[in-house]
């Protein structure tokens, strides 16, 4: 139990956790990024597409949230 600012606070222990969501290890599978046939590495909370190494870090993964 937390005490913050006069109030009693239960950690929810059903919060995912960024590690947990982005780099799931049961993998992705191909990445989604048009053309590309690469294993993804990493999945996009904005986009939903799960995107490979090249796309998301060497070609700077930017996406339009949905």
């Amino acid at each position: 139990m937390h005490v913050w600012r006069g109030r009693h606070e239960h950690p929810s222990s059903t919060c995912d956790k960024p590690v947990d969501v982005c780099f799931n290890t049961h993998g992705h599978g191909k990445c989604q990024m048009a053309g590309c046939n690469n294993l993804s590495m990493i999945h996009c909370v904005y986009c939903s597409k799960n995107i490979c190494f090249e796309e998301f870090i060497v070609n700077c993964h930017r996406c339009v949230p949905h």
